[in-house]
């Protein structure tokens, strides 16, 4: 019985690997407040789709510039050599983000599914080759 889990679970987190690594682009929303009403925080465009696209560099960026009582949002794909997370200065927030869709949100994270997945493996891992 240990066995079985043992490979299913390892089965399940290299199925989980390979789909990751064969992932060519991620969909990013790509607009402006300036220019697209919706754009701003909250994102609430009508038809998020008409500014979906697909980004071959596997990175979103999120951009919030302040001047004065102006605040701009723009969001779109960004360069792949950018870390992921946020920085801060005097002119706003830019976050750099690696899921799907990740820069809609008011706060940019990584992809935690996969995170949580490889946390959830190792733990079970554990358990079974302990018992």
């Amino acid at each position: 019985m240990k066995s079985e889990t043992l490979f299913i679970i390892s089965t399940t987190f290299i199925a989980l690997l390979c789909d990751a690594a064969e992932t060519t682009c991620i969909p990013c929303y790509t607009c402006s407040s300036a220019t697209h009403p919706g754009c701003e925080d909250p994102f609430t465009m009508v038809d998020p789709t008409s500014v979906a696209k697909s980004c071959y560099t596997k990175k979103c960026y999120k951009n919030v510039e302040k001047s004065g009582a102006t605040t701009i949002v723009t969001r779109g794909c960004a360069a792949s050599t950018h870390l992921t997370g946020c920085s801060s200065n005097s002119q706003g927030t830019t976050c750099f983000c690696e899921s799907d869709n990740c820069n809609v949100s008011g706060r940019v994270l990584p992809n935690s599914l996969l995170a949580v997945t490889m946390g959830t493996v190792t733990i079970l891992l554990r358990r079974a080759i302990s018992n």
